[in-house]
C-alpha cells in the first residue's frame, strides 16, 4: 500500500478506522491533543496547567484565580470555537502521569477550556489570549517562567510582549 493511499488531510483522528495511541500521558485523548498546542504555553509560568487532575490542559487555575472573573474576560475576546467555563479542582500526583504537580492538593479555581467547534477553534491563539488575560489579571501574583516560556515559544517575543502588556506580532498564531 502507498503511504498516502486512502489519507485525506482534512480529516481528524477520529474520523479515521485507526486506533488512539496517547502521545503523551498527559494528553489522553483527541480533544486534549488539539488544546495542548497553545495551552502547553501555561506550563512556562505559576499557574498549574491541570496537571494531576483528570483533564490536563483542559483545566487551568491557581489557588488566588477568580475562575468566574477569568472566565468572563476570556469570553469577551470571542475566540473562534471555545468557551470557558469556570471550575474548580485540586492537582494531586497520579503515577505514571503528574509527580509533583503544582499547587499539589491545594484547591484551584480557575477555568475549564471548552472546545464548541473543532473546526474553528484556534489552539495558539487560545494559549497566547490566556496568557495575556492571567497576567491582566494578576499581575502581583502571576509569574512567568521566562526560561521555559521564551523554549516553548523558541523565542523571546511572546515574554517580552506581554511583558509590555501587549500581545506579540507573531504571523506564528
Amino acid at each position: 500500500m502507498i503511504p498516502s493511499e486512502g489519507w485525506d488531510h482534512h480529516l481528524w483522528f477520529d474520523e479515521t478506522d485507526l486506533p488512539w495511541v496517547s502521545p503523551s500521558p498527559n494528553i489522553p485523548d483527541l480533544e486534549t491533543a488539539i488544546i495542548y498546542p497553545g495551552m502547553c504555553l501555561i506550563e512556562g509560568t505559576n499557574i498549574s496547567e491541570g496537571r494531576g487532575t483528570p483533564n490536563p490542559f483542559k483545566w487551568i487555575g491557581a489557588p488566588w484565580i477568580d475562575g468566574q472573573n477569568l472566565s468572563q474576560t476570556l469570553n469577551k475576546f470571542n475566540l473562534p470555537g471555545v468557551v470557558f467555563v469556570p471550575v474548580s479542582f485540586t492537582p494531586v500526583p497520579i503515577p505514571g502521569k503528574s509527580v509533583n504537580p503544582k499547587f499539589e492538593n491545594q484547591e484551584c479555581s480557575g477555568v475549564e477550556v471548552r472546545i464548541i467547534d473543532r473546526n474553528e477553534y484556534r489552539s495558539v491563539d487560545t494559549g497566547v489570549k490566556t496568557l495575556f488575560a492571567l497576567f491582566k489579571i494578576a499581575p502581583e501574583k502571576f509569574e512567568f517562567q521566562e526560561n521555559h516560556l521564551n523554549r516553548l515559544w523558541g523565542s523571546n517575543e511572546l515574554y517580552i510582549a506581554l511583558k509590555n502588556g501587549t500581545l506579540p506580532q507573531s504571523k506564528i498564531y
